[in-house]
């Protein structure tokens, strides 16, 4: 899991640089994953992206397709 989180978060900010923004504009995460369970890890994985404060997030359990584990959404600036 924490590889597909680590990989979504940097297609995230991929997809925001193309926008001229960042994670670091990011206002509100909504992270669908798969093992509520797991909402502890991807808090702390998310910190290594977001300089260690993570903006409001919305962590719901949820059922992924395509063997998905993790889902992202945001709202950013710019």
């Amino acid at each position: 899991r924490s590889g597909q989180v680590r990989q979504a978060l940097r297609r995230l900010d991929a997809g925001l640089n193309r926008f001229d923004s960042s994670l670091q504009e990011v206002l509100r995460l909504d992270v669908f994953l798969d093992d509520i369970n797991f909402e502890d890890e991807f808090v702390a994985l998310s910190t290594e992206f977001f300089g260690g404060v993570p903006p409001s997030m919305n962590i719901v359990g949820a059922d992924l397709q395509h063997n998905a584990e993790v889902e992202l959404s945001c709202i950013a600036g710019a």
